[in-house]
């Protein structure tokens, strides 16, 4: 029988015994052990690695200590340590390697470097713990971050494993990246704990703030298992379905890996008491398997929207028991109804909408539908729309005209013949507001930096889902109340990409799209910021032809790039990255002479402007970008005409503040968190007219309030 036991036990039970059966008589190139040394200041480090020698301590001492129950050597920036040895050619000039080691950060930078063993600049290795695209690993223009920072203040397995073009980032056993990097670190430098080293300035840059417990070196790349063996870990990883999943089809095939060094065999135990596959109940087992790599087991067809626990215990070529696995778990799925249309949570359908439309499960052999306002009642069955479908129905007119401003629920439930039914999910969807003249709402929401880390993508997708349902609730009572209307679009004030990358322009397109049928429900304005790239590079030219098919622009520079629209009366004007004619590196393309344009057509300069540009007018982030002198003329050309206000962007400060006597509003953006346990942070600002007020909020994403500002359109 298999009992339950932490990972840090299981650690610091089988840790020695592990790394001897997963390497044999394998030598590490480097192996450091604070657990061998005395405590207190340390001025060498030996290496029982094969390369000998030791690593001797800079200036500044570091001290071996115990840290959060282990013996380590803590470094607090200053102290750094270095090789007797240079680093050998195993592990440079493209050779494969790993990298493994325990660490313990203390504090939550940019960049602080563990290890490194070529000097920067260019062609460096440094490996590293922060929150930057070279957090995790800088090779000079060979970067990569983490794609889920680890945790401060706590103990973390990591391994940098780099063969055949790319390099691999494991945080404790699992992988957390991987990254196409063709890396050529220079030979003949000494290693280094706690700093990378600058060879220009002749000094340890990026020291590290923590502890080192254990540092080791092959000159190979390690498995993915080899390198759980490495921290300890001899359990069965990598789940399919993964753990919580759900399973799309009823016949389920499990796979897995087989974590430790020595199993040959294993054991599947499979039901729906987690209880009695937490202790491998016999009457849960489902035989031995070959403990194939990856193992896998067909366990045949499983019922639709049980919920199944499944647990692997190991075997060694003996038959003896090595140990289990954790309980993993998925869900079979019921095969309900999807891709609604209306779509889930949009609150701007259209008020001519006349059909509900729909795609059946795989499993449906009849189908009813509930319709109604009361979604209590529309999930209990209560308000049948139509009933016995056939299997072939996807559309269903709606009962009668749908009502400005009213929200509806909706759900299909299916007939599963001799299987279990799927109720569906109920499904919500709030109708446009009734055009009312001198009423406008947009949204504006600015830097979002697609391809910035991992947490970038997630967030502002749930960002535009909160956009997409805003509508109908009230605005912030210190700026008047009210209700959110819909809204005419939304406006992106640029650094839309973190480098302007051909995939990362795709993955704002895909969420974002252009007239509301993506992700996002409604209209998107976008502008061009200095991340975004140059004038010849895929996002101002995606951006360009775009503007070709943008709803409602009145005009458009003679280049293309720079347009205006109007809307209730407001004449809003992209002016893009910054006003001016030609500069480098960030080029506005001739925004003045546009801006210019825009402004000796009008025919009333009573008429209220609205300006969008990426640069500002802060003096935290804007001003080393977008010199002074063309904010002068900016203003010369702006100051007689009524501008109701200036919406930028790119500082990363949320403001509301006034340039001479023009209102400004720094929009949200997407921020990373104060630590890494907690969400990153985001916003946009809520902009509502009325009876010639303007009202601007930010709404956080959090779903709470944040600056306001209310001001008078009429000059």
């Amino acid at each position: 029988m298999c009992v339950k036991a932490s990972r840090l036990s299981t650690v610091a039970l089988v840790g020695l015994s592990v790394f001897a059966a997963a390497f044999g008589a394998e030598r590490t190139l480097v192996d450091l052990d604070a657990s061998r040394l005395e405590p207190g200041s340390l001025q060498a480090w030996p290496n029982q690695g094969q390369l000998g020698g030791s690593f001797e301590a800079g200036k500044d001492r570091p001290v071996v200590a115990s840290v959060a129950g282990r013996q380590a050597v803590t470094m607090s920036e200053k102290e750094w340590m270095r090789s007797t040895f240079p680093a050998p050619p195993e592990i440079t000039d493209g050779k494969p390697f790993t990298l493994a080691l325990w660490a313990y950060p203390t504090r939550l930078v940019g960049k602080q470097v563990m290890v490194s063993w070529a000097s920067r600049p260019k062609d460096c290795a440094e490996f590293a713990y922060g929150r930057s695209r070279e957090g995790a690993f800088s090779g000079w223009l060979r970067d990569t971050g983490y794609r889920r920072v680890p945790r401060l203040s706590q103990w973390h397995h990591i391994a940098f494993a780099y063969s055949d073009g790319q390099l691999r980032i494991y945080v404790d056993g699992d992988l957390d990246g991987q990254s196409d990097l063709k890396l050529s670190p220079k030979s003949g430098e000494p290693i280094l704990l706690g700093a990378a080293w600058d060879t220009k300035k002749k000094e340890p840059a990026f020291g590290f703030r923590g502890a080192l417990a254990a540092v080791r070196i092959w000159g190979r790349a390690l498995s993915h298992r080899e390198v759980r063996n490495d921290m300890g870990s001899t359990e069965p990883f990598g789940p399919v379905p993964a753990d919580g999943a759900v399973a799309e089809d009823r016949r389920v095939t499990l796979r897995w890996q087989n974590g430790h060094p020595q199993a040959r065999s294993a054991q599947l135990c499979l039901g729906e008491d987690r209880a009695a596959v937490e202790v491998m109940d016999a009457r849960a087992l489902r035989g031995d398997l070959a403990a194939d790599a990856p193992g896998q087991c067909d366990v045949g067809d499983l019922t639709l929207g049980k919920t199944y626990f499944w647990r692997i215990e190991q075997r060694d070529a003996k038959g003896k028991r090595l140990g289990c696995g954790p309980v993993w778990s998925f869900t079979v799925s019921a095969g309900p109804a999807r891709d609604p249309q209306p779509r889930n949570r949009v609150a701007g359908v259209r008020k001519d909408t006349r059909e509900l439309a729909w795609k059946p499960g795989r499993y449906a052999t009849a189908q009813t539908v509930y319709f109604g306002t009361d979604a209590d009642a529309v999930g209990r069955g209560d308000a049948p729309l139509a009933r016995a479908l056939p299997v072939a129905a996807t559309r269903l007119p709606l009962p009668a005209p749908l009502e400005y401003g009213r929200t509806y629920y909706w759900r299909v439930e299916h007939d599963n013949g001799a299987l279990p039914r799927a109720r569906g999910d109920v499904w919500t969807f709030r109708v446009e507001d009734e055009p009312v003249p001198g009423h406008l709402t947009f949204f504006v929401v600015s830097d979002t930096h697609y391809g910035l880390d991992c947490r970038v993508e997630p967030t502002v997708q749930l960002l535009i889902d909160k956009m997409n349902f805003l509508p109908g609730t009230p605005l912030p009572e210190k700026v008047g109340g009210g209700v959110i209307r819909t809204p005419r679009g939304v406006i992106h004030l640029g650094d839309m990409t973190n480098d302007g990358k051909a995939e990362q322009w795709a993955a704002y397109v895909r969420d974002f799209g252009l007239t509301g049928e993506a992700r996002l429900a409604f209209p998107v304005y976008e502008l061009f910021g200095n991340h975004d790239g140059g004038a010849d590079l895929p996002v101002r030219m995606g951006s360009l032809e775009r503007n070709r098919s943008r709803p409602g622009i009145t005009a458009r520079s003679p280049n293309g790039v720079h347009y205006a629209w109007e809307w209730e009366g407001i004449r809003f004007i992209n002016l893009n990255i910054s006003v001016g004619t030609t500069i480098r590196p960030y080029d506005p393309q001739d925004s003045l002479g546009f801006l210019q344009e825009e402004l000796a057509r009008l025919k009333d300069k009573a008429q209220p402007i609205i300006l969008l540009q990426h640069f500002g007018f802060d003096r935290r982030e804007s001003l080393r970008w977008w010199p002074e002198e063309w904010r002068k003329i900016h203003y010369e050309t702006i100051k007689d005409h009524n501008i109701a206000g200036i919406f930028h962007g790119h500082d990363h400060e949320t403001d509301i503040f006034r340039w001479n006597d023009i209102d400004v509003f720094d929009a949200p953006h997407i921020r990373d968190a104060d630590a890494t346990d907690r969400p990153v942070r985001f916003g946009f600002f809520v902009v509502q007219v009325a009876d010639g007020q303007m009202v601007v909020a930010e709404r956080k994403i959090d779903d709470t309030w944040g600056l306001t500002a209310r001001k008078n359109l009429r000059k």
